[in-house]
């Protein structure tokens, strides 16, 4: 068949392919490309750099998808690290509830699969440092994975698994709700994204692959792109309640619920696949709000998310595990 497609399996051990991979995936965008770290000087007896030699490999990916139920799920789990999994009352559908846990997160390989060849390349010991979730105004709902791999290599290619076959969520699936008074109306997109640092200058000596999985720390945003209306929403980012007219002298944080409800389950327990993002303590770090001729007035809003052990991200669908 021609097609393209990647294969993504967890990894039991960090660079090293599982037996069987977990799922097969279309994508929108596909880019993994490796840097062998190769160094070159110039010598004071040549007038060109007269060798090379191999240095730190260091790959670097990035896969966009449609944000389908069931395969973001892998990819939540790879960001976040820590994933409880409930059934709904006695039907076929789950919970699983993400939390932020960076000593727990896994590895895993993607395996790019492309038509006019019985090889695949296989991309290994892949790390999520960014993981972005974004609903465009009037489009499907996005996930984008920014990676960071130890090492790569040839393998025959395999068949293409099952794949996800239900709708991607949409922009009209969203629900956005906040009890602290954050300007929520008249959201035309919003993105949402979970950052890593991870260092690439942790090679150790005897080997030109990342030894291990590291961490250093996490940084979460929130962006809204809305209609202007009113000067709400500089207010909330002011930190002012909505009777006070200047910048407040402390600062004031909100709560954000984001809610997608997407295609019907057939399950009567729960009729909808669901992906739910609770954000209880964010601060408004910018407002942008220019203004160009007879354009409509638009704005928005950046928030940051700070630590909370009620931060989570919660997903409805079929899949018993993770």
């Amino acid at each position: 068949m021609s097609a393209r497609w990647i294969d993504i399996g967890e990894e039991s051990t960090y660079g090293t392919a599982p037996d069987d991979m977990d799922k097969s995936l279309a994508y929108i965008d596909l880019d993994f490309t490796p840097d062998q770290g190769r160094l070159i000087d110039l010598e004071s007896a040549y007038v060109m750099k007269p060798v090379s030699i191999l240095g730190p490999f260091v790959g670097t990916g990035r896969v966009v998808q449609y944000a389908r139920p069931h395969a973001i799920g892998y990819f939540l789990k790879w960001a976040l690290g820590s994933v409880t999994t409930t059934q709904v009352g006695s039907s076929e559908m789950y919970q699983h509830e993400y939390t932020l846990d960076l000593s727990s997160i896994k590895s895993f390989t993607v395996q790019d699969n492309r038509e006019l060849s019985n090889k695949a390349l296989q991309y290994l010991g892949c790390l999520i440092k960014t993981l972005t979730l974004e609903a465009p105004a009037r489009e499907r709902v996005t996930l984008e994975a920014e990676i960071q791999y130890r090492w790569e290599k040839e393998v025959d290619k395999s068949s293409m698994l099952t794949l996800d076959s239900i709708r991607p969520f949409v922009f009209h699936d969203a629900s956005i709700t906040s009890s602290g008074g954050l300007t929520v109306s008249n959201i035309e997109a919003f993105r949402f994204q979970i950052a890593h640092s991870r260092p690439d200058d942790i090679h150790e000596a005897g080997s030109r692959k990342l030894p291990e999985i590291y961490f250093e720390s996490s940084e979460w945003t929130l962006e809204f792109d809305l209609k202007w209306k009113s000067w709400t929403a500089r207010k909330n980012f002011w930190a002012a309640e909505s009777n006070e007219t200047e910048p407040a002298d402390e600062e004031k944080t909100f709560d954000v619920t984001i809610t997608l409800t997407g295609a019907p389950s057939g399950v009567t327990d729960k009729p909808n696949y669901e992906l739910v993002i609770s954000l209880p303590k964010c601060v408004v770090k910018e407002n942008p709000a220019s203004v160009s001729r007879r354009d409509r007035l638009t704005q928005r809003l950046v928030l940051e998310v700070l630590d909370d052990d009620n931060n989570k991200i919660t997903l409805y669908n079929k899949d018993s595990a993770y």
